[in-house]
């Protein structure tokens, strides 16, 4: 908006410079009755400030043009971004059904192509949710906390720390099915386990949330008794410790 006004104020200085010029000239600080003189400010005024005022009025209307292209590009953007956003949801919740069977197995589906669609899908969402508008902020907000939500069932799925888990056997993903030389694609590993694991520590907005005082815990109601002797033991820790 600064540039607008930079243009009015130019444009008003166009109209003063020959009005005052003409007046230091010409004008003798007292109102002339000779009608010949008004005649002559008259033509002056009508060859100047006309052709000021009509580039002015041209210049406003390409203004009122390019503020509702602007605003026409923003709420398009608006939308383009929340359809960017439903499908990117869509592309990781069909992904981790994929992988899990629809969520009727605790494991991934021991299959090659499998394994590919579902990192397939997750690459897709990827790429839809970087199409988000920075503008769209509603849009942002709602992606990040799906993909977080789908994030931790891939976590769970994959069971990255468990003991137990499918990965300790090579077995898994050397014979992915009884065809000789069918092995789970290292590409759709890595996609996959890259996406389960991507926890963003940094932006974590659980971060923002203060700890627990004293103070607050005298609030809780007596029946939350053993919570409030757990968080008491936190915040003896926490003050020992600085």
């Amino acid at each position: 908006m600064k540039k607008y006004y930079i243009f009015g104020l130019v444009t008003l200085l166009f109209i003063i410079v020959p009005v005052v010029s003409w007046s230091v000239m010409f004008y003798d600080f007292e109102f002339s009755t000779d009608s010949n003189k008004w005649a002559d400010f008259g033509t002056f005024i009508g060859g100047t400030i006309s052709p000021i005022l009509a580039f002015v009025s041209f210049g406003a209307i390409l203004i009122t043009i390019k503020l509702q292209q602007d605003k026409n590009e923003y709420e398009k953007a608006l939308i383009d971004s929340q359809a960017y956003c439903d499908n990117a949801i869509i592309c990781l919740k069909r992904s981790f059904n994929f992988l899990s069977g629809d969520g009727t197995s605790s494991y991934p589906i021991k299959d090659r192509l499998v394994w590919l669609t579902s990192a397939r899908l997750i690459l897709q969402a990827e790429k839809l949710g970087s199409l988000i508008s920075p503008n769209a902020i509603s849009s942002i907000a709602l992606y990040e906390s799906e993909k977080d939500y789908w994030r931790h069932k891939f976590y769970n799925l994959i069971d990255y720390t468990g003991m137990k888990s499918f990965s300790m056997s090579n077995d898994y993903f050397a014979k992915a099915s009884s065809i000789p030389g069918d092995e789970i694609d290292e590409r759709s590993i890595k996609v996959i386990y890259q996406f389960a694991l991507a926890f963003d520590s940094e932006n974590d907005p659980i971060d923002k949330v203060t700890f627990y005082t004293t103070d607050e815990l005298n609030d809780f109601h007596v029946s939350q008794r053993g919570l409030k002797q757990y968080l008491e033991k936190k915040i003896s820790r926490r003050e020992a410790r600085t």
